[in-house]
């Protein structure tokens, strides 16, 4: 993602991609492990700002890491604060996970005289509409270089917006299927009381309206008599839709 995402983001900010240089923040309260990676390369420098205590422990050991979670999407002091750091770290790229920790970085960054390139990142199917000031604020912003979307499907309603698609990169979330094992695996199913031999369906994820588990838990309840099959889902329940379902008694 560093190559594929930021050389294009520091073209677009009119600054040359100069390797071994010092390169981004990563403004994040989640996603630390993608910043871990990062900062081992040497040619890369990762300071971090981090939400949640077990990002910051996860960060401390290998890159600089502040605490930094703002309470809204227009938070003044977050944003004096990011300005400052701006000011003073001189970064060449900021990466924001968040659509709060972006709309704050951006309004940070204006009027600077060396701003960074602004980087996000979509991971959900939203509508996004020209009518929301919201929307016009973030994703039309000038000052943003790049989105980071995590599927096409995230990154056709920023195009119908009307958001560059040179800005608009797309890079599927994978798991490096090597650092499994077949013993970590019956682990799981052991813990979980799953055969060996079962079909398991499984969603890991925070489970919002957008995510379509509603979907999901829909189909587990028709193929309830499907011989063999286990539904796992992993993650916190934000869909009152999800509640109900999991309440079905099939």
């Amino acid at each position: 993602p560093f190559s594929d995402i930021f050389s294009p983001a520091m073209a677009a900010s009119g600054r040359p991609f100069a390797p071994r240089r010092a390169y981004p923040v990563s403004l994040s309260n989640r996603w630390t492990r993608f910043a871990r990676r990062l900062a081992l390369r040497p040619d890369v420098k990762v300071e971090t700002m981090v939400g949640s205590t077990e990002g910051q422990a996860m960060m401390r050991p290998h890159a600089p890491c502040e605490p930094f979670d703002p309470v809204a999407k227009l938070d003044p002091r977050a944003i004096l604060r990011l300005r400052r750091k701006f000011r003073e770290g001189q970064f060449d790229v900021v990466q924001a996970w968040s659509t709060r920790l972006l709309t704050n970085a951006l309004l940070a960054s204006t009027g600077l005289r060396e701003p960074p390139a602004i980087v996000g990142f979509v991971g959900f199917i939203g509508r996004f509409s020209r009518s929301n000031p919201e929307h016009r604020l973030v994703y039309l912003h000038p000052r943003l270089a790049a989105v980071w979307c995590n599927c096409d499907a995230a990154r056709r309603p920023l195009v119908a917006l009307g958001v560059p698609p040179q800005k608009l990169h797309t890079i599927y979330f994978g798991h490096p299927v090597q650092q499994r094992s077949n013993s970590a695996r019956a682990d799981v199913r052991q813990e979980l009381g799953i055969p060996q031999d079962a079909v398991v369906v499984g969603f890991a994820g925070n489970m919002r309206p957008v995510k379509g588990v509603d979907v999901l838990l829909e189909a587990a309840i028709k193929l309830h008599n499907l011989p063999n099959c286990h539904w796992v889902l992993a993650g916190r329940v934000e869909d009152q839709r999800v509640e109900q379902l999991l309440r079905h008694p099939s």
